[in-house]
């Protein structure tokens, strides 16, 4: 037997004892009973054989409580019984026309048959101020097995449960009744009903959102009594979320890198969820407007989302942020950095190397061939302004043989004179 079908278990977890039969010299009552407060009331008790009286007392020592109502050889009397509160019926049970605060604690029921007084038995009672309780919106999550709570707070003959359609119409659930359980409209197995009389979903569907109806019937006085929750139903994004289109995630699916030559379309999305999630993207510091905002839905119900805007070529890092997320509190992100494709910070590097390296082999050039007389010299006007000796390439001018000879040069001390 499946668990959570449990047959012929009551609410207090007492068993039903109306088909028991009853040893003679024994009283049977329930031990304890739930009431709800401004309804009717029954507590019932049990023997064998025809009796001479029964009383019903309310007290906890039987010696020293007063009498409620008595019942003797068919005639009625008793304190409670004459202002019409109380009353005792065809099968001696105690009625309680409509309980009130006052009527809660231990009731006693104490019958005398041809044996003579029988043993004192005992009934404590609690009052409610419903019969049943439930949590009047529930979220349950797709995919997942989902509860839909109905606690009871009496003792139920027959528990089912409805769903309340487009057309305001009750469609018959499950249904649940002393010493057996039936389902009706539901060949697939799909809800279950608990030992503690909850709705179980198997499998939580976006179609099983609604409001669903637990009633209960009363096993003594046929009172029906019924309650409600809303279901919603949340589906969480597929992870990694949310997503930047063309992106190449790193491991933690956080940030990445988009390398472009002209400013690009920059989109990032959400898939698979329910019923709404919220997107934007960000630079360092300000919100982007969108460009284009996109929603549809897929055939399971879910929703996917997308968000895009234009990013311009710079450093900067563009953040997209997931909010209102489905089945979570906190928001999440993920990051792109745009970098131009031609551009590298080793250039800065590297260039005033080269250009560097060159001077000094332009220099060093210069300074073999003079040295050896095969170099021009230099005039007045190419000479630097300073006197340690630099030579800088854009202030060199190379002269022609003929100025050679026409200009006598030396080299002193690592610095070039001019006679």
């Amino acid at each position: 037997m499946d668990p959570l079908l449990l047959e012929g278990v009551r609410h207090d977890g007492a068993t039903d004892t109306k088909t028991e039969a009853v040893p003679d010299g024994i009283v049977y009552t329930d031990i304890k009973q739930n009431l709800v407060i401004g309804n009717p009331g029954v507590l019932t008790c049990r023997f064998n054989k025809d009796p001479i009286a029964v009383y019903w007392l309310k007290g906890i020592v039987p010696e020293q409580a007063p009498i409620q109502v008595i019942w003797h050889e068919g005639s009625k009397s008793g304190s409670r019984y004459e202002d019409g509160t109380y009353d005792i019926d065809r099968n001696f049970s105690l009625i309680i026309k409509e309980v009130k605060d006052a009527d809660r604690g231990r009731y006693i029921c104490r019958v005398s048959n041809h044996r003579g007084i029988l043993i004192n038995n005992y009934t404590d009672v609690t009052l409610f101020s419903t019969g049943l309780e439930m949590d009047p919106y529930i979220s349950l999550q797709k995919g997942l097995p989902g509860i839909i709570p109905c606690k009871i707070n009496i003792r139920p003959k027959i528990v089912s449960w409805k769903k309340i359609n487009s057309s305001s119409e009750l469609i018959k659930g499950v249904e649940r009744y002393d010493g057996k359980v039936h389902i009706s409209d539901n060949e697939t197995g799909k809800f279950k009903i608990t030992e503690d009389y909850s709705l179980f979903i198997t499998n939580v569907d976006i179609e099983d959102e609604g409001q669903y109806i637990c009633e209960v019937l009363e096993v003594y006085t046929y009172e029906k009594y019924k309650n409600s929750s809303s279901i919603s139903v949340f589906a969480h994004p597929i992870d990694p979320f949310p997503v930047i289109e063309g992106c190449q995630m790193n491991e933690d699916h956080s940030n990445c890198i988009f390398t472009v030559d002209l400013p690009t379309t920059i989109t990032c999305r959400a898939n698979n969820y329910y019923p709404y999630i919220g997107l934007y993207l960000k630079d360092e510091s300000n919100v982007v407007k969108s460009l284009n905002t996109q929603t549809w839905s897929n055939t399971d119900g879910t929703k996917n989302k997308s968000v895009s805007i234009v990013g311009h070529i710079s450093r900067n890092v563009y953040t997209c942020v997931a909010y209102d997320i489905p089945g979570v509190d906190a928001n999440k992100s993920t990051s792109v950095r745009l970098i131009r494709q031609n551009s590298s910070p080793n250039l800065v590097i590297i260039v005033p190397l080269i250009i560097t390296s060159v001077l000094f082999a332009t220099g060093l050039l210069s300074w073999i061939l003079y040295r050896f007389g095969k170099a021009p010299c230099l005039s007045k006007g190419d000479i630097p302004a300073r006197g340690d000796g630099s030579i800088l390439l854009h202030f060199i001018r190379f002269h022609s043989l003929s100025q050679l000879q026409l200009n006598k040069c030396i080299f002193h001390n690592s610095k070039f004179y001019i006679n």
